[in-house]
């Protein structure tokens, strides 16, 4: 059986309510080899598997794994599942309930359309600002070399935490899975965009993260085509593909939205702020802020 990560037509998720905290029963980190196997049993809760090193042959169902390092596993406590063989492998693992957690199989096609809905929805430019109620958390994956830096670091803050003794230990330990969880679905949004628009997400994200670091200077169409050596018409359009704007457009939006946090502040003249946030004069600035907002910067500060 192939265990990479793969997009199928038909996978298996979690939907998570971001409402509730979930509770953490037992999470620790073992080493096994032979003669040990893991015994058949049907648990009672969620078990998260991380294989920090070495090989796990599991069955839960009729599915069967071969875990191996940088591989994440949930557990449903629907399904039976056991050892195949022995093996040495260290492993973390995570025993946790969650209340209206429930499985999903959603396609391929689906997925993508969520995951980018979401984002889109939790996007700083998102006037609503809603946040968000539900998590999609994939069965299985194997994670990247980075991305799994990010998770094993978590996943060691939960057990120091669960471990300490100390007041609100379980509280502490809820809030650093639910981080976690939000990390992971972060991660595998990013891994769908990757594959949805093959190479240009690289060059996608490192156009906002240019954006969102010089904003305050002097961005054109020429400075992002010397930068990232690529065609601009080519790259705005698959900026825009990817992100719903162009990429001046992405650029002034977030420029307006950094005002805001100087405007609210009453500190400043606008033409101070039109100059600390990128804009050519304070009249530019103006008709910009109106043109994203909807109202003038003058009315805004009123607000």
């Amino acid at each position: 059986m192939d265990t990479s990560f793969q997009y199928t037509d038909n996978t298996i998720y979690f939907c998570g309510d971001m409402k509730h905290l979930p509770h953490i029963v037992l999470i620790d980190d073992v080493t096994i080899s032979a003669p040990y196997v893991h015994y058949r049993r049907k648990p009672e809760e969620y078990i998260l598997y991380y294989i920090y090193d070495g090989e796990m042959y599991l069955t839960e169902g009729d599915v069967e794994y071969v875990l191996t390092q940088r591989d994440l596993l949930i557990l449903d406590p629907g399904r039976v599942h056991y050892g195949r063989k022995t093996s040495t492998c260290h492993y973390l693992y995570l025993h946790f309930t969650w209340e209206d957690m429930k499985e999903e199989h959603i396609s391929k096609e689906s997925l993508i359309h969520i995951r980018r809905n979401l984002r889109n929805k939790n996007s700083i430019f998102n006037k609503s600002d809603d946040g968000g109620d539900q998590i999609i958390l994939p069965k299985y994956c194997r994670l990247s070399e980075a991305s799994s830096k990010k998770i094993a670091f978590l996943l060691e803050q939960m057990q120091s935490q669960f471990h300490n003794g100390m007041e609100y230990r379980q509280e502490m330990t809820a809030t650093l899975c639910l981080q976690l969880f939000i990390e992971y679905a972060r991660l595998l949004n990013d891994q769908y965009q990757e594959k949805f628009f093959e190479n240009m997400d690289q060059t996608i994200s490192g156009i906002i993260t240019y954006i969102y670091r010089y904003y305050p200077e002097e961005i054109t169409s020429t400075t992002i085509a010397r930068k990232f050596h690529r065609n601009y018409n080519y790259i705005n359009r698959k900026f825009k593909e990817y992100t719903g704007r162009t990429i001046m457009n992405f650029l002034n939006e977030y420029r307006i939205y950094r005002s805001k946090e100087l405007l609210a502040t009453k500190l400043y003249t606008q033409k101070q702020i039109a100059a600390e946030v990128g804009f050519c004069n304070e009249y530019y600035f103006s008709r910009i802020f109106k043109k994203v907002t909807g109202i003038t910067p003058s009315s805004y500060t009123k607000q």
